[in-house]
This record gives structure tokens, C-alpha cells and sequence, in this order.
């Protein structure tokens, strides 16, 4: 009976563990955009959720594989200008931009 209620408890620790959301998840690839003084820079495997404030004007590649929006204010609240997919090549102008994770490409 005792060895039993140890497996149950190891089970069970072991798929909480299994189960819990990962922290830390990123976009896989490189994000390229062009800033105000058209000097090309880019981000690499940027982290999901997190609202990098960095003003882009021009030619931008999201060449990650996760949609990322493109904000008209430094803090990506409220609607996206613009989004791009993942593979996607626009002329853009943005104040910040911010990587949804979990979304498959349309």
C-alpha cells in the first residue's frame, strides 16, 4: 500500500512538472526592420509577449515563426498598425512590435 501511494505521488509531481507552462518562450529566427536614420538592424529569436520599443521606418522581414504586430506607441497597447506573419516582407513604419506566441501562419 505504501509503495503505492509513493508512485502516485511521484506520478503526479512528475506531470505537474510535464505539464506547467514553460516561461522564457521566444520566436525562432531573426526579425529585421530599418530604423528612422535607415540603418538596418534586426532581433534575434525575440522573446514572445515582450514589447520591444524600437522605432522602425521602411523595409521590414519577419523571418521568425511567429506572427509579430507593429504598434504606433512605445508601449503596444491597443490595435496592431500593422501584422506581420511569419516570412512576411512589408514597408512599415512603427514606434514598437511584439511576437504572439502559439499562432500558426495564416
Amino acid at each position: 500500500m505504501r509503495r503505492k501511494s509513493m508512485l502516485a505521488a511521484v506520478t503526479a509531481g512528475l506531470a505537474l512538472v510535464l505539464l506547467a507552462p514553460m516561461g522564457g518562450s521566444a520566436a525562432e529566427g531573426y526579425f529585421y526592420y530599418t530604423t528612422p536614420n535607415n540603418q538596418r538592424t534586426f532581433v534575434k529569436d525575440p522573446e514572445d509577449l515582450h514589447c520591444y520599443k524600437r522605432e522602425g521606418m521602411g523595409l521590414t522581414k519577419n523571418l521568425t515563426d511567429t506572427p509579430v504586430d507593429v504598434y504606433g506607441n512605445s508601449q503596444c497597447l491597443g490595435s496592431p498598425l500593422d501584422t506581420l506573419q511569419a516570412g512576411d516582407e512589408e514597408t512599415v513604419t512603427f514606434t514598437a512590435f511584439r511576437f504572439r506566441p502559439g499562432e500558426l501562419p495564416r
